[in-house]
């Protein structure tokens, strides 16, 4: 093995960063961000630094990248020359090593960097590691007006661009980890130098032309793929043919599963990082042994096996069989993120749905005030597609704000966005229902947005019909199930928010359809919570022979059966209980029997209205929950007696719109900096009319 060394000196410079520019006050336009009509969610930009060893040094409005995000609140970097020396004053930078001096890099490398600091603080180093998806360090840097050195070694970095814009390596500030409004000096770095020694790729070995061919069931079918070297743990490079999925704003084929969350998503691989296949993969690999991993879907499990290459040209086939699932119920993912901005897209992303197992895709245009991204090219019957039992639907994840939450209009006709009543939720949701949308609030209970304003805003007037409670590998339940003790009907749902959480279909939506499958009835299924939200377990779940969804009368002290059984595909997990959940609390817990599965029979008394539904939990990752059957006590519905409490805690969320609103919470930030506040303050008299309207609901509420 040869080692090259590349060195490339900036040069120095002594000045401190300006840390307190913001792009509001700077004049900094969308159009500085390398916006391209909307294309380009993330800001992407090109940063003039950084000399030959680099194909490209870039910058982002958002970073997320090796397991690490960024929120840069000081504008874009700046390039500043002192005593001959050229530096760039960041909050973060992406590297993309030019793939001509060192790609996929075999061995040791070691990163030289030369930071100025005006305090001590920190630097996030985060790479493309060889055997992992995820992987950044701290670098210290200390309080000194000198140029200080640091030296990294990388026992297993890879780069080969699969990283955010293709990086390799990224430094973040650690100021700008984490939202805020008013960012310190620990926000940005000043960076003059950085030397790279790194081993060169091995002198070429025989690869060998090898297909795999794989089938679902006997019929050929695209999956999720990771073939790993046996010894190493490193992912084979793709071959031509594998699938490309749309990421942000570039098609890419290497994709990684996370694993920082709360709760992760089964791989049974340490290295984390897959491709998507085609039914024929043709890829050269070089002879010896690999690990195959191969899924579509909870409903398949997932395949692990050892195969061996040979020094000769050799196919590989894999028949998946289906392990767990239910006959008249199709999977959806509720929140999908993908440009379509043509027909000649459409038989692309639908086979990344069917390689996840995927019936109905639901692929939302995403906006703020200021711009529109992830466009579809139509909406309605005209941007429908279906191939292979996997159907693309557009729908639209928007109004999107920290003030109010961000809203999801699925199966909608055509896009009501306007800038002019951007906070009036009401017209929009009463619009898109008229078209006969599905209608709901992302990210419910994440605490990333404020949606609990907006369900307090909207809900009482009829005009939601799901919360998206499954998502980041999480069911966030506190809310739903507060308003369905005020006697609401709500249903669950669950999305992935591809590409900015998960990866497509990691939490799925499953909604009954009786006889042929069409989208409508998938969606009245949807809206009316016929249906469960899951990463895995699979549920049949009645109430008096009733399905979620479905309503009971009673008009007195009545004995309700209650009957289920849940199942899952045992390589993704062992199920360890069902609750069954009146009125938000668990009134009876089963647990798994020997086989694995979990079965219920048992008889619950209610002499009130109640909701009851199921929620399921596996030994290490596996969660789900049905929708509500709801039981109508007389002519007093569903809701608690006593809705008092909710009531008042709705109320105090409304109150909450009387005061300052922040605009470094919103994710876009590089967007709608300089104009999100004045237009809440143009519009803020309205929505304060419908609050004070909402509060009446409630005050109602609390004195029947």
């Amino acid at each position: 093995m040869m080692l090259g060394v590349m060195l490339y000196t900036p040069g120095k410079n002594i000045a401190c960063a300006i840390y307190a520019l913001i792009w509001a006050f700077a004049g900094v336009s969308s159009a500085a961000f390398g916006h391209d009509g909307g294309h380009n969610p993330l800001g992407a930009h090109h940063v003039e630094w950084g000399g030959p060893l680099f194909d490209r040094v870039m910058a982002a409005g958002y970073v997320e990248t090796f397991g690490t995000e960024a929120y840069p609140r000081t504008g874009p970097p700046r390039i500043q020359t002192n005593h001959g020396s050229r530096c760039v004053t960041a909050s973060h930078l992406l590297f993309d090593i030019a793939d001509r001096q060192y790609y996929d890099i075999r061995g040791a490398s070691t990163l030289t960097f030369s930071f100025f600091a005006a305090k001590a603080m920190r630097v996030q180093l985060a790479y493309d590691a060889a055997g992992q998806t995820e992987q950044w360090r701290w670098i210290e840097l200390a309080d000194d007006s000198q140029p200080q050195q640091i030296t990294v070694h990388l026992p297993d970095a890879r780069f080969i661009n699969r990283g955010l814009a293709q990086a390799d390596f990224a430094l973040i500030a650690e100021g700008a980890v984490t939202e805020t409004d008013a960012p310190d000096a620990s926000h940005e770095f000043v960076l003059c130098d950085i030397q790279l020694s790194a081993a060169s790729a091995p002198e070429d070995v025989q690869e060998v032309a090898t297909t795999f061919m794989f089938t679902a069931e006997g019929e050929p079918t695209p999956v999720r793929l990771g073939l790993y070297h046996a010894d190493t743990g490193r992912q084979a490079l793709p071959g031509d043919n594998a699938l490309h999925l749309y990421h942000y704003d570039r098609f890419k084929r290497q994709h990684y599963i996370r694993s920082l969350w709360d709760s992760r998503d089964p791989w049974p691989h340490p290295n984390r990082h897959f491709i998507y296949a085609p039914s024929e993969y043709r890829v050269d690999l070089a002879p010896g042994d690999y690990w195959l991993v191969v899924s579509r879907g909870p409903e398949y499990g997932i395949e692990k096996r050892r195969v061996t290459v040979t020094p000769t040209a050799s196919t590989m086939a894999l028949d998946l069989r289906r392990r767990a699932g239910l006959e008249g119920w199709y999977p959806g993912d509720g929140h999908v993120h993908m440009l379509r901005d043509s027909p000649a897209m459409n038989a692309a992303i639908a086979r990344i749905a069917s390689a996840e197992g995927l019936t109905v895709f639901n692929l939302l245009q995403m906006g703020n005030p200021q711009q529109e991204y992830f466009q579809q090219y139509a909406f309605g019957e005209a941007g429908r597609f279906s191939h292979d039992g996997a159907y693309l639907v557009p729908g639209i994840e928007n109004p999107r704000s920290a003030v109010l939450g961000h809203t999801i209009s699925q199966n909608i006709q055509k896009s009501l966005y306007r800038r002019d009543h951007y906070f009036d939720h009401h017209a929009q949701f009463s619009g898109y229902q008229r078209q006969g949308a599905v209608t709901g609030y992302a990210h419910v209970g994440q605490g990333w947005y404020n949606e609990q304003r907006g369900l307090a805003l909207d809900v009482p007037h009829g005009i939601i019909d799901f919360l998206e409670v499954m998502q980041n590998g999480q069911i966030k339940t506190d809310l739903w199930y507060r308003f369905l003790n005020l006697g609401f009907k709500l249903a669950p749902m669950a999305g992935s928010d591809y590409p900015y959480l998960d990866t497509p279909g990691s939490v799925r939506l499953y909604a009954r359809v009786d006889g042929p499958f069409s989208t409508e009835k998938w969606f009245a299924s949807a809206k009316r919570g016929r249906s469960f939200v899951t990463n895995g377990p699979m549920i049949d779940f009645k109430v008096n022979g009733r399905p979620a969804g479905d309503e009971i009368h009673i008009d007195g002290l009545s004995r309700l059966k209650v009957t289920a059984k849940i199942t899952l595909a045992p390589s993704l997990d062992t199920l360890r209980e069902a609750r069954i959940i009146v009125n938000g609390t668990a009134v009876a817990t089963i647990a798994a029997n020997s086989q694995g599965d979990i079965l219920i029979d048992t008889t619950l008394e209610i002499d009130e209205g109640a909701w009851i539904a199921l929620a399921v939990s596996g030994a290490r990752f596996a969660l789900a929950h049905t929708g509500a059957v709801y039981v109508n006590y007389q002519q007093l519905g569903h809701g608690l007696t006593d809705k008092s409490d909710i009531a008042r805690e709705m109320i105090s969320y409304l109150q909450q719109l009387n005061g300052d609103i922040r605009a470094g919470d919103e994710l876009e930030y590089f967007d709608v900096a300089g104009m999100i506040n004045t237009l809440w303050q143009e519009q803020r008299e309205d929505i304060l009319s419908k609050v004070d309207a909402t509060i009446a609901i409630y005050r109602q509420m609390m004195n029947p």
